[in-house]
């Protein structure tokens, strides 16, 4: 044998060292990113599906609530004085022949005066009711209101022979935000006297919808008039009042557990505990752009128009969503991290892989196997969500998850180490995402970055994993 075939021999015999393109750790780990991409077509399809969940309990919801109110602000009481001014002029008339004479002319204006209280106390007492139907609940108040207090008439002029004061068509306006949630309990009260309810506020510019009281029969000549409105009053989501009166005085207790003060005036006081909830304000008339009283005069063109709505406050009830909705909203939140969690998953999974067969053929089909536990669990946490709280079924889910794909990680790997370092790190990841869920006084950013920290130290670690032999 010459040397030539000799050496083509042990070319033959020895193994060769170049591996094909396809074994490559930067082609499994572009293989990887587009099976991510790919990911992307099944995670928008749960986007799909939830936002549909969210919409139909949104429909269900505002069906059931539809017939007990909405938010309710009260923007109230206003006092509508209308009255005859009489003015007499002496005029200086000439006839044909040139002799002048005086002459008596009487003009008669007729002008209206809106009042404001000019003390006003504001009493609610707000009850948490709940709604149900089927399996959806929603929360709602019902309560008690009372405004009370006094107009100061003193603007009004005399009533004499030159001024005649229409007290058969005044009246007092209370603007509501929802007419159908307001009942009234008693009758309008006007210094000992009464007066019935009618529909409609009679100033549809200044408050829209609401209710009025004629004063033609309770009207007296009291200077600092006193009134009281008691009225039984539904609602969701926010009670809130102007305070119309030179001094206003308010105070709204509730019994709901989550209940806080809203609206452009803090409360002056507030107190509360895990079953009562009550708050207290003081607001001047300087706090508003609109004055305590105004004229209206017949004949002018101008339209006095004022913005009662601009400074509102009072409480809103935090309870009132419904707590299948809350649940939907967290899944939805879930699903917008289920690609970088996948991701992770992924990359650690890849990591313990490269460490036990660095020559072996890429098998996807682990990989595929492995997002499975990951992408069904927003569907099997939308099928819990109706069977028990969402804490629980979150703990089911991720407890499931863990164990399939750490389970299914040691029987490929034949390694428990990396089954337990593995263990660790999909652990980190749903601990984290349920603390950002469940707790919002942590920021997701500290969870974040809390969660991803232990997971990259974790994955670093995993690199002095001693191989089995």
């Amino acid at each position: 044998m010459n040397v030539t075939e000799s050496n083509t021999a042990n070319l033959k015999q020895r193994p060769s060292t170049i591996k094909p393109f396809y074994q490559s750790m930067i082609f499994r780990f572009f293989a990887l990113i587009l099976l991510l991409v790919l990911a992307l077509f099944p995670i928008s399809l749960l986007h799909d599906l939830v936002d549909d969940q969210i919409k139909q309990e949104s429909e269900i919801l505002n069906e059931l609530t539809s017939k007990w109110g909405n938010n309710q602000t009260i923007v109230g009481p206003i006092l509508s004085i209308p009255y005859v001014e009489r003015i007499s002029r002496i005029e200086t008339q000439t006839d044909s022949k040139g002799v002048k004479s005086s002459v008596s002319k009487d003009i008669f204006n007729n002008k209206t005066l809106m009042l404001l209280p000019e003390n006003l106390f504001i009493h609610a007492d707000l009850k948490e009711v709940l709604l149900s139907q089927d399996h959806h609940q929603t929360n709602v108040f019902q309560g008690q209101l009372e405004l009370s207090g006094n107009f100061n008439l003193e603007e009004l002029p005399d009533a004499s022979g030159y001024n005649t004061i229409e007290w058969d068509k005044a009246f007092v306006a209370i603007g509501l935000h929802n007419n159908k949630s307001v009942e009234a309990t008693s009758p309008f009260r006007w210094e000992g006297s009464s007066a019935i309810y009618k529909p409609g506020t009679q100033l549809p510019k200044l408050l829209g919808k609401g209710i009025h009281a004629n004063l033609e029969e309770v009207a007296n000549e009291n200077a600092l008039p006193k009134f009281k409105i008691r009225l039984n009053l539904k609602g969701i989501d926010s009670f809130q009042f102007a305070p119309l009166g030179q001094l206003t005085n308010a105070s709204i207790s509730s019994d709901w557990q989550k209940t806080k003060v809203t609206g452009d005036v803090s409360a002056s006081s507030k107190v509360s505990s895990s079953d009562s909830f009550e708050a207290t304000w003081r607001v001047s008339n300087l706090s508003r752009d609109y004055p305590q009283h105004w004229l209206l005069e017949e004949g002018k063109k101008e339209v006095i128009h004022y913005d009662f709505k601009s400074l509102l406050t009072g409480v809103e009830l935090q309870a009132n969503k419904a707590e299948n909705s809350q649940n939907l909203i967290k899944i939805k939140t879930i699903i917008h991290y289920l690609l970088l969690t996948l991701g992770i998953i992924f990359l650690s999974v890849f990591i313990l892989e490269f460490k036990r067969h660095s020559r072996s053929k890429p098998k996807f089909i682990h990989y595929l196997i492995v997002s499975f536990p990951v992408l069904l669990s927003p569907i099997l946490l939308l099928a819990l969500n109706t069977m028990m709280s969402f804490s629980q079924a979150y703990q089911v889910v991720a407890a499931t998850s863990t164990a399939l794909l750490v389970l299914f990680v040691i029987a490929i790997s034949k390694s428990l180490m990396k089954g337990f370092y593995l263990l660790l790190i999909i652990a980190s990841l749903f601990a984290a995402q349920f603390i950002n869920l469940e707790m919002p006084e942590f920021t997701l950013l500290a969870v974040g970055a809390a969660g991803l920290w232990i997971t990259i130290i974790l994955m670093m670690a995993s690199f002095n994993i001693k191989e089995n032999k």
